[in-house]
């Protein structure tokens, strides 16, 4: 039985008529402040810093995370500083304008990660990256999409698709499920020729890119390339447990 105590944006759309046969619901995990589908997980891990004392959270980005710490650190009364790729100015214009102070570093996603892990212990302030110290709450947080979910249906959907980047998302989905048992199909979609995790599967070790297989576009960054992935593993072995797949466009 649905249970209709949350906000209507976290709430399930029916897409009547979009595949002939199937019921399509999409859980738009954008309608919020920052537009970004990571703001559940920047929530988590700004209420875990600021319960932990820290006034500051640091992370590198490219684009939805640095966006979505921005307004959960100024909801939870911490300053934010987000790292970018050099060359990300509107970006960084956003963030600014969302609360957050902005530093730029040459290189891509990964050395703006680094960079941003370096400031945080450098300055003693929380490292808000999603595999940092609050990783356990990002997880907590992103497992809650699956909760939602169940409220809303009386069975369990046949297929899940989700986004993948650097495979917090699915995982954290992939793990959800099996605790409730559900033998819902998860299937992870991402862009050919930029995503590490893709280039691994099916197998549960990691298989890097080489910087000439990484193919970028002003639509599609690589924000999982060469240097990365490093739950790769993870997200083969959640995904498997319920038999599921993952496949690029």
């Amino acid at each position: 039985m649905a249970v209709r105590t949350r906000p209507e944006a976290d709430r399930l759309l029916d897409i009547p008529g979009a595949v002939r046969g199937v019921r399509l619901l999409v859980k738009d995990e954008t309608r919020n402040e920052s537009g970004s589908h990571k703001q559940r997980a920047a929530g988590a891990v700004a209420r875990a810093a600021a319960a932990d004392g820290h006034d500051r959270v640091v992370v590198g980005s490219c684009g939805n995370y640095g966006l979505a710490v921005a307004v959960e650190a100024r909801r939870a009364g911490l300053a934010a500083t987000v790292v970018l790729p050099a060359g990300w100015g509107g970006l960084g214009a956003r963030a600014r304008a969302l609360g957050a102070e902005v530093e730029f570093v040459a290189g891509g996603y990964e050395h703006a990660v680094y960079a941003s892990k370096a400031l945080a212990t450098a300055w003693r302030v929380a490292d808000g990256n999603v595999d940092g110290p609050y990783a356990a709450q990002v997880a907590r947080a992103l497992a809650q999409i699956v909760h939602e979910i169940a409220e809303e249906l009386p069975v369990w959907p046949e297929v899940v698709w989700v986004p993948l980047g650097n495979g917090t998302t699915i995982a954290a989905i992939g793990a959800a499920l099996a605790v409730l048992g559900w033998t819902t199909r998860v299937v992870g979609v991402t862009a050919l020729a930029n995503n590490s995790i893709l280039a691994s599967w099916p197998g549960v070790c990691h298989r890097s890119l080489e910087p000439h297989e990484v193919a970028a576009s002003p639509a599609r960054e690589p924000l999982v390339n060469w240097s990365g992935a490093p739950r790769a593993g993870g997200v083969g072995r959640a995904a498997r447990r319920a038999g599921n797949c993952c496949g690029g466009y």
